[in-house]
């Protein structure tokens, strides 16, 4: 499974996060990062401080202009 890295907003310790299954594979702290409609939100805990980080996962937007 791929892992990504965030760091704590309140602390800065780094926090290992997973996708929540095969297709939400973009991580990102906003969620108007990624495309609207199929976005799951889901809390981390820092082990650290115990602060509450969101994390948004789902599909990120392509860049306007882009042909595929």
């Amino acid at each position: 499974m791929i892992e990504k890295i965030f760091s704590c907003t309140g602390c800065g310790e780094p926090i290992t996060v997973y996708p929540p299954d095969d297709m939400h594979l973009s991580a990102t702290r906003n969620k108007k990062d990624l495309m609207k409609g199929d976005v799951i939100e889901i809390p981390y805990k820092c082990k650290k401080c115990k602060l509450i980080n969101i994390i948004y996962w789902g599909f990120h937007k392509l860049p306007s202009g882009v042909i595929i």
